[in-house]
């Protein structure tokens, strides 16, 4: 008697600490991250009425502009390898390339510059935050070792 009455209490306890173990994994598992373009960063920063429209319509034409640019650099990387193991010089691929890159980040700092002309002081100090925390999200992790 005594041993079917310990079965059943391990049996209910195992249940909750699997409900309990099951309800924290899915109340704590972190958000993921917008995909590009869909990123309401007028939002993020409390920006409305005609100035969040402006930055709205100016972050879908950075993404869709960035998009491009970043495809171009993918062409030029994808030729610079192409060239590895010919005699062919890469010195104007590499140029385009380094080209390409400060295309790049100077349209981004343009759009965040630009977006700061729509912003109070506090929203300032939000979105440097908000860049600051994307450029460290952009740097790379542990690196592998060969």
């Amino acid at each position: 008697m005594k041993k079917e009455r310990f079965y059943k209490i391990a049996v209910v306890l195992l249940i909750l600490i699997n409900i309990g173990c099951l309800a924290f994994m899915w109340f704590s598992r972190p958000s993921h991250p917008p995909k590009p373009g869909e990123h309401n960063i007028a939002k993020h920063l409390g920006l409305t009425g005609d100035n969040k429209s402006k930055v709205d319509k100016m972050e879908k034409v950075h993404h869709i502009d960035k998009r491009k640019l970043i495809d171009k650099d993918l062409e030029l990387h994808n030729e610079l390898y192409k060239v590895i193991g010919t005699d062919q010089n890469a010195d104007s691929l590499l140029n385009a390339i380094a080209a390409s890159k400060k295309e790049i980040e100077m349209m981004t700092f343009d759009y965040f510059d630009d977006i700061a002309n729509y912003c109070n002081e506090v929203q300032k100090a939000e979105l440097r935050r908000f860049v600051h925390q994307a450029f460290e999200q952009m740097r790379p992790g542990m690196r592998p070792r060969y």
